[in-house]
């Protein structure tokens, strides 16, 4: 899923509890891979300036370069895995069914200072909460660190124009991913960028997947007018959920799924889920409409 940014996609929970409002979740398995720059809205900034290692064989692109982050995707890289046998401890699966995530590889003349800047994310009235998965490459060379930082605003910030929100966190597993997660409601209804800075010192790679941002109190009715809708997962295995705008009259919704050729290869009516197992792997645009409104996505199906 490459991403999306919305102020209404309901997550059902138990009666009782308050719904989860998703504004903000990205899996990074659209992008292309072995992006350093580009990255959708995120930002990346390379202060160290330094290029940087690599290991467990492989050959890729922007392998040694100076960068901050890259997106991974083990199977295309070529690299393989070692329980220490080989000298060194690495594991480079990812933390889902899916392919990729973000790693930031270590620099080879300093410190890493690396640094991924989320795209503006406008929060709830309470409940706000960021959350995503690390992990360290290996343990042999030391753990990998990294700070969360904060900024407030729509503009485009340097690294100077952040608050912190934690310090000095240590990714202590190698073997599985962790989750990170960090109450936001100091900032409540505020317009927002997150920022994960790797600081490792001559470690390996500091692995990020799986980042979101969620409310669980939206801030007011201007929020829902700024609404769109989420389909995941996205890419698609067998079927996918969509959580619709409120744009969107739900009772008159369609779906129709076509090629990239525009040539239609499936239409729904409203669903709690809709299957497409019987589609060849690909791209396809999804046109959701209610007669009134209309929104297009794309799918990627595996």
């Amino acid at each position: 899923m490459k991403k999306f940014l919305l102020s209404m996609a309901l997550v059902a929970g138990m009666a009782g509890v308050n719904a989860q409002t998703v504004l903000f979740y990205d899996d990074f398995e659209s992008y292309e891979d072995f992006l350093i720059d580009g990255i959708g809205e995120w930002i990346m900034i390379d202060e160290d300036l330094s290029g940087t290692y690599s290991g467990g064989g492989g050959s890729f692109p922007n392998q040694f370069d100076p960068k901050a982050f890259m997106v991974f995707n083990m199977f295309t890289a070529g690299v393989t895995n070692s329980d220490g046998s080989d000298g060194e401890e690495r594991n480079f699966d990812p933390a889902d069914q899916f392919d990729k995530y973000m790693g930031s590889w270590a620099s080879v003349n300093s410190a890493n200072n690396d640094w991924m800047i989320s795209p503006p994310i406008t929060l709830g009235a309470g409940g706000n909460v960021v959350e995503f998965l690390h992990k360290s490459l290996s343990s042999t060379y030391g753990y990998e660190t990294f700070n969360v930082w904060i900024y407030v605003g729509t503009g485009i910030p340097t690294t100077g124009d952040f608050i912190p929100l934690d310090s000095n966190v240590t990714s202590n597993s190698w073997m599985s991913w962790l989750t990170y997660t960090k109450n936001l409601d100091a900032y409540a209804g505020q317009t927002v960028r997150i920022a994960i800075q790797c600081t490792s010192n001559d470690a390996y790679m500091l692995m990020i997947d799986n980042f979101k941002v969620t409310t669980e109190e939206m801030a007011g009715v201007s929020d829902l007018n700024q609404t769109i809708s989420a389909v995941y997962p996205n890419p698609v295995v067998e079927n996918f959920q969509v959580d619709f705008s409120t744009k969107f009259n739900v009772a008159d919704v369609t779906l129709v799924l076509t090629d990239m050729t525009g040539k239609e290869v499936k239409s729904f009516a409203k669903s709690s889920s809709y299957n497409i197992s019987d589609l060849p792997a690909g791209v396809y645009i999804l046109k959701i409409s209610d007669g009134k409104n209309t929104e297009t996505k794309k799918i990627v199906k595996k």
